[in-house]
């Protein structure tokens, strides 16, 4: 199972830019659970779980295990988590 954890605030401005990726993400990549966790409403504090002192940060977790992150503005990186975690799937 893979699961994708997008973290974000309504506040955080760099969210704003972030977030039409991860939509573009969610669309490419069908066979990710994806998540988006408003930091400031976690009622099941899955910040506090996964470690996540700002935002925007996505957190990649497959089998229950996180296998990689990613933090800020650079949006190459969220390309790249997602299909590094797509890599980890069945074909």
């Amino acid at each position: 199972m893979a699961t994708m954890y997008f973290f974000t605030s309504p506040t955080c401005g760099p969210c704003k830019s972030v977030k039409p990726v991860v939509s573009e993400l969610t669309e490419d990549y069908p066979k990710i659970t994806w998540v988006t966790v408003d930091t400031t409403a976690d009622p099941t504090h899955l910040a506090t779980t996964h470690k996540v002192t700002h935002v925007p940060t996505m957190v990649a977790v497959h089998n229950g295990v996180e296998v990689g992150r990613h933090s800020g503005t650079q949006l190459m990186g969220y390309f790249a988590l997602a299909k590094r975690l797509s890599a980890m799937l069945p074909k």
